[in-house]
């Protein structure tokens, strides 16, 4: 134990610990976990990380524009900038070189939740749509627990790793995802919740930093705005589709990536579009139909995208199948392999007045080419892919006369059993299947 530990000149160098009646207790309510002083060394040690990181981040002001490109960085649609390099070198005080796509998803949450203009309420939504992966209206719990994490917030700076579990466990209970209405009336509507982390909730002034010494190493020189303001080009990569409701219900993403690249999608805010407005030769936005529902949605795509690919996306919010989706505008079919650059979907500016794409719910089927050989028959069947062999078999039988028991089917050189639905064998329009009898 030091002798000095008394000395205000030497506790200001060396920080050490005052052992002999503890550390005082992180700045939360009496009680809020047990014990309420400082668990451990290692809880002294997390904290004193998360303040520097803290710090980091605060000094480096970032702004929308860093986390886009972030998390393109992520989706491994762009490099990391240089400067965006050199902050979170600093951030996770180590060499730059090189950030595994985790520290950059922290270094990302800890991004949006510091960024001028936008509330830790919205920061929080728009988290929630950057971290999902599996599903496309829920995140898994832990998810929440990382975001919560590495927010990096008031409170949560020193209060121990599994504090911050325990109170999401208390809120969500021992599920394994949260949906997005869930997360919106527990989550970011609980402000009893904010208020112990000690977020004000209802003024969004400008966040005081600290630590001034770190701040001449946390200059970002980042290329990513030209002199004119215009985003870089390479700031401009191609993401997937972003639809969100027009009905006033939860705002739906479908695609991880967009909702970084387009925020004003995924948060739904009005100041928020203002300030991010799309550029038609980049991005298209329009309205999309569900004609057996009458369900409309808006949809914001990049021009490299396929008309599949936002197919794919859509699908959840559809409740069709990218295979089963038939999409027509002005009552002509859209191509699914061409790009939506090449289609008129999103000119004009006006979202409201342009067509409509109806989106139209098709049976799943396949056409299949019946060969017989030592009769010379050929013809064409088409069935759903669910459909069983048995009942592809059933319908050779009746035409062939070939006894079921000996009739065998065969494509692309393996046979065909008859418990296997056709999807099973991967069949395509146009292949073609032999019989024989056997």
């Amino acid at each position: 134990r030091c002798s000095l530990i008394n000395d205000p000149a030497h506790q200001a160098q060396y920080a050490h610990v005052a052992r002999d009646w503890g550390r005082p207790p992180p700045d939360v309510p009496s009680g809020a976990y047990q014990p309420i002083f400082w668990e451990s060394d290692q809880h002294i040690a997390r904290a004193n990380e998360r303040r520097w990181r803290r710090d980091c981040i605060v000094e480096a002001n970032p702004s929308m524009e860093h986390v886009r490109h972030l998390l393109d960085v992520i989706m491994g649609r762009a490099t990391l900038d240089p400067g965006v390099a050199r902050v979170v070198s600093v951030f996770f005080n180590q060499k730059s070189s090189g950030f595994s796509p985790q520290e950059l998803m922290q270094f990302l949450v800890t991004c949006a939740f510091h960024v001028k203009g936008m509330t830790p309420l919205e920061a929080a939504r728009f988290c929630f749509f950057a971290l999902r992966r599996d599903m496309e209206h829920a995140i898994a719990r832990d998810d929440v627990i990382f975001m919560l994490e590495h927010s990096l917030i008031e409170h949560t700076i020193e209060m121990p790793e599994m504090e911050l579990r325990r109170r999401v466990v208390d809120i969500f209970g021992d599920t394994t995802y949260v949906i997005f209405d869930d997360f919106v009336r527990y989550f970011i509507h609980n402000y009893a919740m904010w208020y112990a982390f000690g977020v004000p909730v209802t003024v969004s002034g400008e966040r005081s930093g600290r630590g001034g010494d770190v701040a001449p190493q946390l200059n970002p020189t980042l290329t990513l705005l030209k002199a004119d303001g215009e985003p870089n080009a390479k700031a401009r990569a191609p993401t997937a589709a972003t639809t969100v409701s027009t009905s006033g219900a939860a705002p739906v993403s479908a695609s991880t990536s967009t909702t970084a690249a387009t925020p004003a999608a995924a948060i739904t805010t009005a100041t928020t579009q203002k300030t991010v407005p799309h550029d038609e030769s980049v991005w298209r936005t329009f309205i999309a139909r569900v004609q057996h529902s009458n369900k409309a949605f808006s949809v914001t795509a990049h021009v490299n995208d396929t008309i599949f690919d936002v197919m794919v996306m859509v699908q959840n919010s559809t409740g069709i199948r990218a295979a089963c989706q038939e999409w027509r505008a002005g009552n002509v079919a859209l191509d699914p392999k061409c790009r939506l650059g090449s289609t008129e979907l999103g000119l004009g500016g006006n979202e409201v007045a342009a067509p409509e794409v109806i989106i139209i719910a098709r049976d799943e089927a396949v056409r299949l080419v019946m060969v017989y050989k030592e009769k010379g028959f050929r013809w064409e069947v088409r069935l759903p892919s669910s459909e069983k062999v048995l009942k592809l078999r059933a319908l050779v039988q009746h035409k062939t006369m070939i006894p079921l028991t000996r009739c065998v089917l065969r494509a692309h050189g393996s046979c065909l059993m008859d418990r296997h639905p056709l999807a099973h064998y991967n069949l395509q329009d146009g292949d073609v299947v032999t019989i024989t009898q056997e």
